[in-house]
């Protein structure tokens, strides 16, 4: 369980990468709804996404935390990129505006209902182990050794970011999303010529049936 804004120094954050450490398997879903509809999201339109599109550029599609986790075990992971289609028929959003009970709206993407629907076709691409250790030798040949977690009690205090620290959780992050941007290519193939979808118009916002909403996601 990780806490949803708690930032790249956060405990919970560490305890991840303790299970790394240990020779752990670690699923992580890198994307953490930065973006939740790239169609929308690139017309700045998306209600759920955090992120706007010049963040977007500037940061990436991806949070941080795991480039983090990458460059503090104490021997570089193996990261495979998946990337699944079909959950969102699994389970569906809501996906509309509702009253806020001040007098506006809110959107509410909150799962229909906690029960998987069965009967559903998912499928889940896999793809080739991200190469990331020549972005850690080039870090530390200017920075010095990196900080090695240890699968037992670790220091929070150790656990805080340098700037330098984050460039390099940027690039592994954007190394990762390069491959999960491939996948999803590959596994959409007849994607493009999508139309725009306005999510401000609640006949037409995300729907289930929209492959930009959550036809796919990603993990590694």
């Amino acid at each position: 369980p990780i806490w949803r804004g708690g930032g790249l120094d956060q405990p919970l954050l560490l305890d991840v990468c303790r299970r790394l450490a240990a020779g752990s398997w670690v699923h992580v879903f890198p994307e953490g709804r930065v973006v939740q509809n790239p169609v929308a999201q690139t017309l700045g339109l998306d209600p759920v996404t955090p992120r706007n599109p010049k963040e977007i550029e500037e940061k990436g599609r991806l949070k941080w935390g795991i480039g983090k986790l990458v460059a503090h075990s104490p021997r570089v992971p193996v990261i495979i990129p998946i990337h699944h289609k079909g959950m969102h028929l699994v389970y569906p959003n809501r996906n509309e505006w509702v009253p806020d009970g001040k007098g506006g709206t809110r959107f509410d993407n909150a799962i229909k209902h906690p029960l998987p629907r069965s009967g559903q076709k998912v499928s889940v691409l896999v793809g080739q182990p991200v190469e990331v250790e020549d972005l850690l030798i080039a870090h530390e040949s200017l920075h010095g050794p990196l900080w090695k977690v240890s699968s037992g009690a670790a220091s929070q205090s150790r656990w805080r970011s340098a700037p330098e620290e984050r460039a390099l959780y940027s690039a592994i992050a954007r190394r990762v999303q390069e491959a999960l941007l491939k996948l999803e290519r590959e596994h959409n193939p007849n994607r493009g010529g999508s139309e725009p979808i306005d999510p401000r118009d609640p006949r037409a916002v995300i729907r289930d049936d929209t492959p930009e909403k959550k036809g796919g996601g990603w993990w590694s």
